[in-house]
């Protein structure tokens, strides 16, 4: 549990300034309350699903958050962690094409709509949700590695080099 805290105090030191995480959580609370008050997911940018505008408009409303929050570091002149060169962008603008095409793939329910009794539709609509998550996901993750990052010597941060694994084992433990 000390190297876990550990971590914690040194992403403290480094990354932490009141006015950017002040200035987030009240953009994003503004956000979800701007959301729920006018219905915007539900009643708005659901309306465009299963058309070809569904892309760009799911894109938009998952990144406007990342931008308003990289517009938060510039307001209040904070160094964002990282560089924010081509791969920075290139890595934000794949994640978002990855999370946008998985919100957005509806195909695989044309097949299950003909299903009857509703409990069967319902659970195999519900594991093909799950799968098609994994697949697009994970999928995506792979290709972005394969393409783009592979001179990096680690996946993402997993690197069997100074790891400590009884940390994350307590922590599993108690979960």
């Amino acid at each position: 549990m000390k190297t876990i805290l550990q971590y914690i105090r040194e992403f403290w030191k480094l990354d932490f300034d009141s006015r950017v995480y002040g200035a987030t959580a009240l953009v994003l609370a503004l956000a979800i309350g701007f959301n729920y008050y006018f219905d915007l997911e539900d009643g708005f940018i659901d309306s465009f699903r299963k058309t070809p505008f569904s892309f760009v408009v799911y894109f938009l409303y998952y990144a406007a958050p990342y931008l308003a929050v990289l517009g938060i570091y510039k307001i209040f002149s904070v160094r964002i962690p990282g560089k924010m060169d081509k791969a920075f962008w290139i890595t934000l603008l794949f994640a978002l094409a990855i999370l946008t095409f998985r919100v957005g793939f509806y195909w695989h329910e044309e097949f299950l709509s003909d299903l009857r009794p509703f409990r069967e539709r319902y659970y195999y609509t519900k594991l093909s949700r799950a799968f098609i998550n994994i697949l697009v996901q994970g999928l995506g993750i792979m290709l972005l590695y394969l393409f783009w990052e592979k001179h990096n010597k680690n996946w993402y941060g997993f690197s069997w080099k100074n790891f400590k694994w009884q940390p994350y084992a307590l922590m599993l433990l108690i979960m």
